[in-house]
């Protein structure tokens, strides 16, 4: 395990963001390496300094908006991690238009080929963020899918379990009959 000392220097906020503008695939690489080999009790501790003093200004810096153009599915990782840390309340603050400017319907298609976990993080940001744009771009992604290959075969089941509730957001949201008898067939009411 992690000593606490090691760990209270490497999340110091500043060293962070400095790090993240130098090298944010590094800095998220050793943010999760912490975060799984430090005990719960140690990450929860400095949890909360993290998520205020660092995240906060993450989510400031024009950075992360130009990482979200260059590397989406970096830029959603990052924001995977602030939603496993607890910084649901950080991610509205960040704006609609941040989040609107990922979501394109090619990407989100080839990111639920390739990636099912991070496009469940994709449709936990436009549950909370309530973007139209957002909205519209994940269900014409699945709907494409369910056309494409059918209930059975889409890759609806690929999500993990824990996207289920957004599921039946956006199926409930858009009033999409195909998402909803799919989720019906695959996981009942």
């Amino acid at each position: 395990l992690l000593t606490s000392e090691f760990v209270r220097r490497v999340l110091d906020p500043r060293y962070l963001v400095d790090l993240s503008e130098r090298d944010p695939e590094g800095t998220l690489a050793l943010l999760q390496t912490i975060r799984e080999l430090s005990d719960t009790q140690l990450v929860e501790s400095h949890g909360k300094r993290l998520h205020i003093g660092f995240f906060k200004r993450f989510l400031e810096r024009p950075h992360l908006f130009r990482e979200m153009n260059r590397n989406p599915e970096l830029a959603f990782a990052w924001l995977a991690l602030l939603l496993d840390l607890g910084g649901e309340d950080i991610v509205p603050r960040a704006g609609v238009n941040f989040v609107d400017d990922a979501f394109d319907p090619i990407f989100l298609k080839q990111l639920l080929k390739r990636k099912p976990a991070t496009f469940a993080v994709a449709l936990r940001l436009s549950r909370m963020i309530k973007s139209r744009q957002a909205t519209g771009a994940l269900i014409e992604t699945l709907a494409s899918s369910l056309r494409d290959s059918g209930i059975k075969r889409s890759l609806l089941p690929s999500l993990p379990i824990e996207a289920l509730p957004d599921l039946r957001w956006l199926a409930e949201e858009t009033g999409q009959p195909d998402l909803a008898a799919a989720l019906t067939l695959l996981h009942g009411n």
